[in-house]
């Protein structure tokens, strides 16, 4: 038995420890191999779809005349499109390098590639080319096939590269498209400085690639620095990202407004925090609930009478079926079905009720779907003004989006079923697919279409400015929900008043024949009446008795629906501690760095209960009476900025913490100390060079930093009539020490400044690859004594590359080729 058991143990050992290592979904594939989902070739998927083109072909959102086109542009690639985050002071002067440096030399590339192309088709008409690789316009593919599956050569498959183009209803041009695929940007080599340009920039917050469509949504909720802002659906965030940008639109300090990112899975919440964290806001945090019952927000402590905090702004960008975004997932060629809508109606509806639960009256929310199906766009908007019953209109936000071409709403549409039959009304669905199907699906009567104005909804077709598709639609609350608190008690006041009117005219004595002449045409059940009014008095105090122990029940029916309580599932956050008064940590940073009394000090917060603190976070007010008031109620991901980071040293006795970058923003203004002016030359030292020597800064930079002792500092460039670029100031941190100095900069953030001052980072790249190169040959030279018996030579002192944090240091440029991440 032993013999055998240990022959098994043998055999499958291996076996179960690639299970424990990989997993059960990638073990089950192993027994029955398929490929996964990101190793399927995608370019050999037949994007056609015979119910797809039937149903778009009859719906009635387009002329017949514009169904090919259409259906032809779902076939083709997305461009690229990103947008110049606004906010920031070096906007303009970035997009002067990018119309300069990169949109004239993609120019110059198409008629470089458009001359090579005419040469090779030259040679192929000779018979010198074999004609079996065939160069594909762009518009059409990124790369081209053979017979044979291999690539085109990559230098010749551009038929011609279209000049970049701004979105004209994106505001200050800040918006731009390049006919380019993803996929062509990425591997043509001569586009390969553009796109070392668009992940760099992206990486340091400057740019944001988002396609076109999806920057529509937050443009049109006309965000304002003072805005109390949700977005429900957040994730992944590039709409986030966009609504920080208008909330810090006046670059004026630390707005007063606040958003809320919330997403309902734990995993893309976390993978939203990368993409916030690039824009720096003390003012945003990340929640994860469902938002369908996303709770209300309390901003008071009181247990008795609690305060709720409802916003002005709320996105709803909910989950679709997203047939629109059929040009870059092309997997859904193969799976779309004209009711893949319908099983997420009832959800959409949910998510918008609750929105608009969440939404103060006067505020707006915007609606949008990357779905082009009526039963997830207009059905939704007409279910939501039907239960709201004139409390919620539609919005006009056409004119704040000139130039953009979309089609108007729909008023009356059909639905398809699985077997591609019509059907116009709820009662001609067939028996067995009642299921699938429900009223509110269907379009709105002739009386209910003229009262909610759809018309004023929008859809963005693909074909007509080169787009994927989308639908997007403003709410506007003028008065309380039907089914709200604040409409029961608007109703009993009303009720109370009618009362206190008919006892007062019951209570003037005996009428005149006058008076019984004009009463009884107004009144004919005095008795009812009065037995009506005693029994709505008696509700209405049950109602107040309801309210009031709600209320001592935590508020529960201003909280709206709860779920049940289920396991809290994903990674458990550490809890976020504000710093009280008194606390020793704060004394030494307050006065190493000269910070001002208005800083606010309390609005500081770290994670960790027990121990040493290695981090302190900012956050704005707003945000920390949220978390303080809603510590047990709701789960938060990550809010705030880092504010300082714990680095001790031996030359800085006085404070053991130094300054990080992402915090310049909030606490620039407020340092009064450890401040450097610095010229146009010192930068540009300090941003290529590793620790360049203090000797290598200007006089008047050395008189400031000789008054200063060594620890963290704060660089400040600001251009002047002798050099005045980059035509912005520029802030950032980094550290003096002894004999020298370095910034404490990202390092894709330092390639941003560098461009900025007109240095050209190819160059800077090839000085560090020789240095590199230099020193690896001295190695193998002094091994290569060592090995024969020589002593080594002495190494200049000149050349020895400086580590990270020492103070003494050599000239090594910033910039390193294949370095991935921080230096701090």
């Amino acid at each position: 038995m032993r013999c055998l058991l240990g022959l098994f143990i043998h055999n499958r050992l291996p076996y179960l420890q690639n299970f424990n290592k990989m997993g059960r979904r990638k073990w089950q594939n192993q027994r029955n191999p398929l490929p996964y989902k990101n190793e399927r070739n995608y370019s050999q998927t037949t994007k056609d779809n015979v119910l797809f083109r039937k149903y778009y072909s009859n719906l009635g959102l387009m002329p017949e005349s514009e169904v090919q086109d259409f259906y032809d542009r779902m076939k083709e690639p997305l461009p690229v499109t990103f947008r110049i985050t606004g906010y920031k002071s070096q906007a303009n002067e970035l997009l002067k390098i990018i119309r300069t440096q990169f949109f004239d030399s993609l120019v110059g590339a198409s008629a470089s590639v458009k001359s090579q192309n005419n040469s090779t088709t030259s040679s192929t008409a000779d018979g010198g080319g074999g004609g079996e690789k065939a160069a594909v316009p762009w518009g059409q593919g990124a790369v081209a096939f053979n017979a044979g599956d291999v690539p085109v050569s990559k230098a010749l498959t551009m038929d011609a590269i279209k000049p970049p183009k701004c979105l004209t209803w994106y505001p200050d041009q800040l918006a731009w498209q390049i006919d380019l695929s993803r996929k062509a940007v990425r591997s043509q080599e001569i586009l390969s400085k553009l796109h070392e340009f668009l992940v760099s920039e992206t990486e340091s917050g400057n740019i944001s690639r988002q396609e076109a469509v999806s920057m529509i949504p937050p443009l049109v909720l006309d965000v304002q620095p003072q805005s109390r802002v949700l977005d429900m659906c957040a994730a992944p965030g590039s709409k986030t990202a966009q609504l920080i940008e208008y909330l810090h639109k006046d670059e004026t300090g630390v707005p007063e407004g606040v958003v809320v990112a919330n997403d309902k899975e734990n995993k893309r919440c976390y993978l939203m925090v990368h993409q916030v964290k690039r824009l720096a806001s003390p003012c945003c945090m990340i929640v994860n609930h469902d938002a369908a019952f996303f709770p209300k927000l309390r901003v008071s402590m009181d247990e008795e009478k609690p305060e709720f905090m409802l916003f002005d702004r709320v996105l709803a960008d909910v989950p679709c079926s997203g047939d629109g975004t059929m040009r870059k997932n092309i997997d859904i060629w193969s799976k779309w079905q004209p009711t893949m809508g319908t099983s997420l109606h009832g959800l959409q509806i949910k998510i918008v009720k609750r929105g608009l639960e969440l939404l103060e009256v006067g505020g707006r929310l915007v609606y949008s779907t990357c779905s082009m199906q009526p039963v997830e766009d207009e059905a939704v908007m007409a279910e939501m003004l039907r239960r709201c019953e004139g409390s919620v209109e539609l919005v006009d936000v056409s004119s704040m989006m000139p130039g953009l071409k979309t089609v108007p709403g729909l008023s009356k549409w059909k639905m398809m079923n699985k077997l591609g039959n019509w059907m116009d009304d709820f009662e001609s669905v067939p028996q067995n697919f009642k299921s699938l199907f429900t009223k509110s699906m269907f379009s709105p009567t002739a009386e209910e279409a003229e009262k909610f104005n759809l018309n004023l909804c929008h859809r963005v077709l693909p074909h007509h400015q080169d787009t994927g598709g989308f639908f997007f639609a403003a709410l506007r609350k003028v008065g309380n929900l039907p089914w709200s608190r604040e409409a029961r008690v608007e109703k009993e006041e009303a009720l109370k008043r009618e009362q206190t009117a008919s006892e007062k005219v019951t209570s003037e004595g005996p009428p005149t024949q006058e008076k019984m002449a004009v009463t009884e045409t107004t009144t004919d059940k005095p008795a009812n009446s009065n037995t009506d009014s005693t029994a709505v008095q008696r509700k209405s105090e049950d109602a107040n008795a309801t309210n009031d122990n709600s209320r001592k029940r935590k508020g529960e029916s201003e909280e709206g629906p709860q779920p049940k309580k289920k396991e809290l599932k994903g990674y458990r956050e550490d809890p976020f501690l504000f710093m009280q008064p008194g606390d020793p940590v704060w004394p030494p940073i307050r006065d190493f760095y000269g910070l001002t009394d208005e800083f606010p000090s309390n609005q500081l917060l770290y994670r960790s209960e027990q121990g040493a603190k290695r981090s302190l976070y900012f956050v704005s007010k707003a945000i920390r009476q949220i978390v303080l008031s809603n510590e047990n109620r709701v789960r938060f991901i990550n809010m705030g900025v880092k504010f300082v980071s714990r680095s001790p040293s031996p030359l800085v006795p006085d404070c053991e913490f130094r300054i990080t970058q992402e915090s310049m923003g909030s606490l620039a203004s407020h340092l009064t100390k450890r401040t450097v002016s610095i010229t146009r030359e010192d930068a540009v030292t300090i941003f290529r060079e590793e620790n360049p020597f203090l000797s290598k800064m200007s006089q008047s930079t050395q008189d400031t930093l000789e008054t200063i002792v060594p620890g963290s500092v704060v660089f400040v460039y600001k251009p002047t009539e002798s050099n005045p670029q980059p035509a912005c100031t520029l802030t950032f941190c980094g550290w003096k020490g002894k004999a020298s100095v370095r910034s404490f900069v990202p390092r894709f953030e330092r390639s941003h400044c560098l461009r900025l001052f007109g240095q050209d980072l190819a160059q800077i790249k090839a000085e560090v690859a020789k240095m590199k190169k230099d020193r690896q040959q001295k190695f193998d030279a002094a091994a290569a004594s060592a090995a024969d018996g020589d002593p080594p030579p002495l190494e200049d002192e000149e050349e020895k590359k400086p580590a990270p944090l020492k103070e003494e240091g050599g000239g090594e440029p910033m910039v390193k080729a294949g370095e991935d991440g921080e230096k701090e």
